[in-house]
C-alpha cells in the first residue's frame, strides 16, 4: 500500500503533468532535444522534477511558512530551471498570454508555480498531518544536525550512514 506521503508526491506529479500537456500542446513552450524519452510530448523526468518541487514546497512550509512554501518553487525556477533552460536548450518558450520576464519565461508560468506550491502544501497537509504536529521535516539528518564540536565526525559518518544523530529524529 503506498504511503499518504507518497500518494501526495503522486498526486503533485500528476498536476504538474496536466499543466505540462496543456503548456506543450498548446504550443506555449516545447522540450528540446536533450530529453529521449517523452510520453505525450513531457519529458518523464519533468513530470518528477514538479513532484519533487511540491515536496521542496511542504518542506519548506514546515519550517518557515506558506510564503516560503509557495515562494520555493518559484526561486528554483527563476534562479535555476529558467537560465539553464535557456543556455542549454532543454526547452523554448512559445507564444504566452502574459508578458516574458526571465529568460522568454512569463509571469503566467511564475503564477502556475505559486498555484502548484499551494496545492502541493494542501494535498500534504491533509495526508500527512502528523508532520504538522511536529513540524519534522523529512530531509536527510546531515542537513539539520546539531552536534559539539568533539563528536561531528562520528556524527557525520552516523547521518551518511542514515542513523539518527539527532534526538529530534529519534
Amino acid at each position: 500500500m503506498m504511503s499518504r506521503r507518497k500518494l501526495a508526491f503522486t498526486l503533485v506529479a500528476l498536476l504538474g503533468f496536466f499543466l505540462e500537456l496543456l503548456g506543450t500542446h498548446g504550443r506555449c513552450y516545447a522540450y528540446g532535444d536533450v530529453f529521449l524519452v517523452r510520453f505525450l510530448l513531457v519529458p518523464p523526468s519533468i513530470v518528477l522534477m514538479w513532484g519533487v518541487l511540491g515536496w521542496a514546497a511542504w518542506q519548506m512550509y514546515l519550517r518557515w511558512g506558506l510564503v516560503a512554501g509557495a515562494l520555493t518553487p518559484v526561486a528554483v525556477d527563476f534562479l535555476v530551471l529558467e537560465p539553464s533552460a535557456y543556455w542549454t536548450g532543454l526547452w523554448s518558450w512559445g507564444k504566452t498570454w502574459t508578458p516574458r520576464v526571465w529568460f522568454g519565461s512569463s509571469i503566467g508560468n511564475l503564477v502556475v508555480y505559486v498555484c502548484v506550491a499551494l496545492f502541493a502544501v494542501y494535498i500534504y497537509k491533509s495526508l500527512a498531518p502528523e508532520q504538522i504536529k511536529s513540524k519534522q521535516t523529512s530531509l536527510p539528518s546531515l542537513v539539520w544536525i546539531e552536534v559539539d564540536q568533539s563528536t561531528w565526525p562520528s556524527a557525520l559518518i552516523r547521518s551518511l550512514r542514515g542513523e539518527c544523530v539527532s534526538s529530534e529524529w529519534a
